[in-house]
């Protein structure tokens, strides 16, 4: 899952991903949407996460976040910093808020845990069921 409105053409340059294989392989939307909405799916990188971090999302399915802020019961994979070194994006997953330690790991520099949880009933443990039709 990747944050709506970055351009998927930078996972199409630095992927040296073929035209033909992008058309291929992709959900491309209407000439009615703006140039970089119209990419909903290339395999299985969906683009269009309407939030820079979702506060609940789906186990087993990583969540490219924008910014510095990740949900209390995530797990960091990766960071991507900016040349001066903030964090540009964080490569997470989820696991059920009840499995989040009493006190929260360390983040590395500049990341922060946000202050709110999922307290959703739909998603009482914080983490979005398999048969669920969004990945949000």
């Amino acid at each position: 899952m990747v944050t709506k409105g970055d351009d998927y053409i930078f996972f199409l340059f630095c992927g040296k991903v073929s035209p033909k294989d992008f058309i291929a392989n992709s959900d491309i939307l209407p000439l009615t949407q703006a140039k970089w909405d119209r990419v909903d799916r290339f395999y299985n990188i969906y683009f269009k996460m309407p939030f820079d971090c979702p506060k609940t999302g789906k186990l087993d399915t990583l969540y490219v976040c924008k910014g510095q802020n990740i949900p209390q019961n995530s797990n960091i994979i990766s960071t991507i910093h900016y040349p001066e070194g903030l964090p540009a994006y964080s490569l997470i997953e989820f696991y059920p808020l009840s499995q989040t330690p009493s006190k929260l790991p360390d983040l590395p520099k500049d990341l922060y845990y946000m202050v709110e949880v999922e307290n959703s009933p739909q998603f009482p443990d914080g983490v979005i069921p398999s048969d669920y039709p969004s990945f949000w």
